[in-house]
């Protein structure tokens, strides 16, 4: 036995060794503040809140003590007098993919310039999750909910409730198309016409897409609007270039890789999203294509991930800042106005086409789509 257990077993016996009692805060009140300096609890409940009607010398006495004691607000209590939190839940898929994580920097910003405090949750695509992340939001008596949602409208009637209570909703990236909330997000329709003229420009025809193809999918849309407008651009119509994988790096890569091999040879391939774009380039690397020269890669997001492939690629930039700072925008016009006044709006903001050439680490907006 070490002498150190030693010690201690012997110090157990005799009754003489004992653990170190947990040292126990004192709350410090208002009152407390108050009899320190002689004043009133008003007088320094006010100065705390920086009221008009007490001066400037008696505010700065009033902090000073209050940290000098070590005094913290009871932001819980102080809530329910005003009957307003001034905190945000804000839920999205995960911060991962960088696309995801500006969006929630974004928030959290613009959140806390207006005066509010954001508390974040991830659903990983999953409704049940999401719908868990809404209770506990509401348990919590946040003001708003901003939501980027699920693929499908799998917890509307959460998300109204929410609204009949006054807990306003903003959706943002993703919508739920029935015009009863808040939305701010693309014009995948105009995104899709710039990207597809400009691979039509480059000489580009045989334009392959990967991504889902059914469902409520917001990506889905995406397809649906290369689908309507391939043909406007004079871009092969051959069903073999429609690549249909979930949503992720290994699906996206074993279908393409599967289609690859048994012969379809793009010029171009469009896809829906970081994750997809990610699998897809590392099939067409393994089936010994050059990216750019046989074929041109196209990501939604302008997410990081793909600069691992180290190749050059063409990104649709979907203004993560910005959509965020109109989310927030939105959402503060809510919580200004009494519910009877809430007009859901939705808002679309600007894309940009960015081609990253990987040989020069250069990087040019070709187009903005306002």
């Amino acid at each position: 036995m070490s002498s150190a257990k030693a010690l201690f077993a012997s110090r157990h016996r005799e009754g003489t060794f004992s653990m170190p009692s947990r040292v126990s805060r004192k709350k410090v009140t208002l009152k407390a503040i108050a009899e320190r300096l002689g004043v009133t609890v008003a007088t320094v409940s006010k100065a705390l809140r920086d009221s008009t009607d007490i001066s400037r010398e008696m505010k700065a006495r009033v902090r000073a003590v209050a940290e000098e004691m070590g005094y913290h607000p009871n932001l819980l209590a102080r809530s329910l007098a005003r009957k307003r939190s001034n905190l945000l839940g804000v839920i999205i898929p995960d911060v991962n993919i960088s696309y995801y994580a500006d969006l929630v920097q974004g928030i959290f910003e613009n959140a806390h310039e207006r005066g509010y405090e954001s508390i974040i949750m991830f659903h990983h695509e999953s409704p049940e999750r999401e719908r868990r992340s809404l209770q506990f939001l509401y348990s919590l008596q946040v003001d708003g909910v901003l939501v980027n949602t699920t693929n499908g409208a799998h917890n509307r009637d959460f998300l109204l409730k929410l609204q009949s209570e006054a807990i306003p909703v903003v959706c943002y990236d993703r919508e739920i198309e029935d015009g009863a909330f808040n939305v701010v997000t693309i014009d995948e329709e105009r995104a899709m016409t710039a990207v597809l003229r400009t691979l039509a420009r480059n000489g580009r025809r045989n334009v392959a897409y990967v991504g889902p193809t059914e469902g409520e999918d917001v990506t889905v849309r995406r397809f649906q609007a290369y689908q309507r407008q391939r043909a406007d651009f004079g871009l092969s119509p051959a069903p073999e270039l429609v690549v249909s994988s979930e949503s992720s790096v290994r699906s996206a890569e074993v279908e393409l890789g599967h289609r690859l091999s048994n012969g379809l040879k793009p010029d171009a391939v469009v896809c829906c999203g970081g994750l997809v774009a990610f699998g897809a380039g590392k099939a067409l690397l393994n089936a010994g294509f050059r990216m750019p020269e046989d074929v041109l890669l196209v990501e939604y997001g302008d997410n990081n991930l793909v600069q691992r492939l180290a190749v050059s690629y063409l990104a649709v930039n979907e203004s993560p800042y910005e959509m965020s700072r109109l989310a927030v925008e939105l959402m503060d016009v809510c919580l200004s106005a009494p519910p009877e006044d809430w007009k859901p709006r939705r808002l679309c903001v600007p894309t940009k086409l960015v081609y990253y050439d990987h040989t020069r680490h250069a990087e040019e907006i070709l187009e903005t789509v306002e």
